[in-house]
């Protein structure tokens, strides 16, 4: 019988104790063995303690004061035992053979760091399931680069070895909000490692279908600082995806995130945003406009805004 190691599952929670449970029993239920379960309670207010209760001689149950996804990761990071680390978000489940499956991968795949695979699209509040291409199989091999363009990779699909963690480091904690935690992880391990994809849906991913303006805003602030931060760390990456790529991408980001607070009345991140913007495009009337907007008083600025939204109206 072959050698299995310890894969050390990582469950982070906040305020979801109505789908953690099933996190939990799914993660239980994996066909693999050895694993050890740790759900990080990241400053919960609601029952979710008392519903883990249950499962309290099967389980490792942390609780921290409120830090973000990041944090509460990188705590369950810190408190595993496991030669190899799995990803499961409380509100995601597990197909009872993923890391079965996932450790005959990194067996043929010796040069990888991580491991991840395909998903259902679990839709809610209708209870949905569906299988759904997104492009998942392009992120395999060498990806690093295609990761500055796009992320396909779900976190609760994802097993990481120790040693590759050891080595790039965990997950940045400056991200407080759930968003581009992950893509940043992802980024650095690809960089340094090659990444294995198995092209079979093993995780229920589910889809909320409430996403408000701040989430939008929080995402695309996030993206922004993710990539800026690769950017920094990596000179040479514009030259070799093409700089004028590049620059056009940090500059609707950076305009977008400009925008995005502006239209909840952050004027001064809103302002510092769209600068940042004509530092990649100062050509840009478009983002000098927008920029000198933020210095107009607030009653100009909302007569500017109806103006605009009639105007759109009559045009339709």
């Amino acid at each position: 019988m072959g050698y299995n190691p310890l894969v050390s599952v990582i469950i982070p929670t906040y305020n979801s104790a109505h789908f953690v449970t099933h996190a939990v029993d799914s993660a239980l239920a994996q066909s693999y063995r050895p694993i050890e379960v740790i759900v990080v309670d990241d400053g919960s207010t609601d029952d979710t303690k008392v519903r883990l209760a249950e499962w309290s001689d099967r389980i490792r149950y942390i609780h921290q004061l409120n830090g973000g996804p990041a944090k509460a990761r990188n705590r369950g990071i810190k408190e595993a035992r496991g030669d190899f680390l799995a990803f499961l978000d409380a509100d995601d489940q597990w197909l009872p053979e993923k890391l079965c499956k996932q450790w005959e991968c990194f067996q043929a795949n010796s040069d990888a760091g991580l491991v991840h695979t395909d998903a259902y699209q679990l839709y809610e509040p209708i209870g949905e399931q569906r299988h759904e291409k997104r492009g998942r199989e392009q992120f395999s091999g060498r990806c690093y680069t295609k990761l500055f363009w796009a992320n396909r990779i779900t976190t609760s699909t994802v097993v990481v070895s120790r040693w590759c963690l050891e080595r790039i480091g965990q997950f940045d904690e400056d991200i407080r909000e759930p968003s581009a935690e992950d893509l940043d992880l992802w980024l650095r391990i690809a960089r340094n490692y090659s990444v294995a994809y198995i092209n079979e849906p093993l995780v229920l991913y589910r889809q909320h279908l409430a996403n408000g303006s701040l989430k939008q805003r929080v995402m695309v602030e996030s993206e922004y600082y993710v990539l800026r931060k690769a950017l920094r760390r990596d000179p040479g990456l514009p030259r070799t995806i093409g700089e004028d790529k590049v620059y056009r991408k940090m500059f609707e980001l950076a305009f977008h995130a400009g925008y995005s607070n502006v239209d909840v009345d952050e004027l001064g991140r809103g302002r510092r945003y769209f600068w940042e913007a004509l530092a990649y495009r100062p050509q840009s009337v478009k983002a000098w406009a927008f920029w000198a907007s933020t210095f107009l008083p607030l009653e100009l600025r909302k007569g500017l805004r109806s103006w605009k939204r009639g105007f759109a109206l009559r045009r339709c």
